[in-house]
């Protein structure tokens, strides 16, 4: 009867430090600051909410950090077994098309936006505002 309990909060503190380790990951460092008109910024701030969207390989969320009027796209392998196949130069200029085609009003506006690819050989692209845009 004891082995029970114990298998059971044993399996607990387990799967605590794994939703530990992933809730700190903390975004990585950007000197990027700008400010946002309120109204964009508030509309921005929704798509901290949206679910996580699931690709081959990979999930994608985004992040908008309203301090700093700063978008991150963040990419998430699936597995373990799964590696980046991207170089930091396609990164950067798939993230600069991004920016200037999809958000080129918010980016206008002031928007900051870049990718961050976690996981096994991760990067952190460029990040692009309207003047790399012209």
């Amino acid at each position: 009867m004891k082995t029970i309990p114990l298998l059971f909060c044993c399996s607990v503190l387990v799967m605590a430090a794994g939703c530990k380790s992933t809730l700190s990951e903390s975004m990585p460092a950007s000197d990027y600051q700008a400010t946002v008109p309120e109204k964009l910024s508030e509309q921005l701030v929704t798509l901290n909410n949206e679910p996580h969207q699931s690709f081959r390989g990979k999930t994608l969320k985004f992040h908008y950090d309203e301090s700093k009027g700063l978008l991150t796209l963040v990419n998430r392998l699936r597995g373990s077994r799964w590696q980046w196949e991207i170089n930091k130069s396609d990164a950067d200029a798939q993230t600069k098309a991004f920016a200037c085609n999809t958000y080129i009003n918010a980016v206008r506006a002031g928007l900051g936006v870049r990718q961050w690819f976690t996981g096994a050989g991760g990067l952190v692209t460029e990040t692009y505002s309207y003047e790399d845009c012209q």
